[in-house]
């Protein structure tokens, strides 16, 4: 499976248009081949992820040299786009460590830094509250697992270059996040906490399961084991979590307990896979490593689509026969890394 998606998200997946020119992975492209994509958008942060997978792989795999010529087209692009500046986004510090990247992590950790308000020990501000069209606009308040996954940045990050000040505010934002936004009830994180300065207040009780998983991982990452068990746990015991089928529905709201079962979001939940991974948990990661068997698409081409039904059939009607970059790489990443 890995092989091939990797190969698909190279050919079929390549936009030579992408980054004025330069080229870099689709969104998203048709199982059955024809064009133009579903989504003609471009998202660089995939082309990052996608240089990730492919370095991963071919480090595990160094005899095979069916992506070679993959790694060379992607390299020099990334290398371009984001090795000095880093990437502003709260998942791209690992990516930049697996790459060896330090000083890209550590460009954009200071970044984050220069961002928070020393006063409540989190950045916050104006916000859309998502990137659905017409999303309404929060005028302060800060993204939950996007603020708590920067603070794990900072800290496993400043750990690595010794500095003692970023650590501590990672430390001091993290603490602040669980203070204003883990649910204790259902032992995960709300998505958004509106005026953190004065009156915090959670405003949005969706604990989309990939986010959660997400939060999770870089919690481990940064040495929060007992955090990130916490969380694990508690998504476990989530009416969210699939029982049947295996894997976990989209979300649960965290104020009425409403579970959205009508689809999954697979890529984004194969990060489970490496949460458990690390804390020890083989009975969950080998029921996330099940769901990638099952969700694997295959016809003129191969990968994995965003969005599942329960059983992990093509979602939607007519179905979303479109495979993604980012599932391909997320389900990659969770493939390589938690075996």
């Amino acid at each position: 499976m890995v092989q091939e998606a990797l190969l698909s998200e190279s050919t079929d997946g390549w936009d030579a248009s992408a980054n004025n020119g330069k080229g870099g992975v689709k969104v998203n492209w048709w199982l059955d081949g024809h064009t133009p994509s579903q989504n003609t958008g471009h998202d660089a942060g995939e082309d990052l992820r996608d240089l990730q997978v492919l370095t991963l792989y071919k480090g595990m795999f160094p005899a095979d040299t069916s992506l070679d010529a993959a790694i060379a087209k992607m390299e020099p692009i990334d290398v371009s786009l984001f090795q000095a500046n880093g990437y502003d986004k709260s998942w791209s510090w690992p990516s930049f460590t697996d790459l060896g990247w330090w000083s890209a992590a550590q460009h954009i950790c200071k970044f984050w830094m220069s961002q928070i308000d020393a006063k409540v020990g989190v950045a916050h501000g104006s916000l859309v509250e998502s990137t659905a069209a017409g999303a309404a606009t929060i005028p302060d308040g800060y993204r939950v697992d996007a603020a708590a996954q920067k603070a794990c940045g900072l800290i496993a990050i400043g750990n690595h270059f010794n500095d003692a000040a970023m650590v501590a505010a990672g430390e001091k934002m993290l603490q602040v996040v669980i203070s204003q936004a883990f649910v204790t009830k259902y032992g995960m994180f709300a998505r958004i906490v509106a005026t953190p300065a004065s009156s915090p207040k959670i405003i949005d009780f969706q604990a989309k399961m990939g986010e959660q998983g997400q939060t999770a991982w870089t919690l481990a990452l940064a040495g929060k084991l007992d955090a990130a068990k916490a969380l694990l746990d508690g998504m476990k015991a989530s009416a969210a979590h699939d029982t049947v089928h295996g894997g976990f529905f989209f979300k649960q709201m965290l104020d009425s307990g409403q579970v959205s079962t009508n689809y999954k979001e697979q890529g984004r939940c194969m990060t489970i896979a490496r949460v458990a991974k690390i804390l020890g948990d083989t009975g969950l990661r080998d029921e996330m490593f099940d769901t990638a068997r099952k969700s694997f698409q295959k016809a003129k081409t191969a990968g994995w689509a965003y969005e599942v039904n329960p059983d992990f059939t093509l979602y939607g009607k007519p179905p979303q026969a479109w495979i993604t970059s980012e599932s391909i790489n997320l389900n990659v990443l969770a493939i390589l890394t938690a075996a």
